[in-house]
């Protein structure tokens, strides 16, 4: 009788990943046939304030480092 259910059991996820599999399937048929014809908006990021530099963000990463061992981190 256990082998019943584990049969049972096996055959639920064989059915369960192929139904998976089919709906993604139309899913992404019905999608890209959906949005096929749109043309993706893509503008040019602003240069008017230049990005700071990581050093200016970070400090400066030659410095002594030594004093965040000694800290438990959180």
């Amino acid at each position: 009788m256990d082998e019943l259910h584990q049969f049972s059991t096996a055959m639920l996820a064989v059915v369960f990943a192929a139904v998976m599999l089919v709906a993604g399937q139309l899913y992404i048929e019905r999608a890209s046939s959906r949005g096929h014809t749109a043309q993706p908006d893509v503008r040019a990021l602003s240069t008017a304030v230049p990005p700071r530099s990581f050093a200016a963000r970070f400090g400066d990463l030659s410095a002594d480092r030594s004093e965040m061992l000694e800290r438990p981190q959180l």
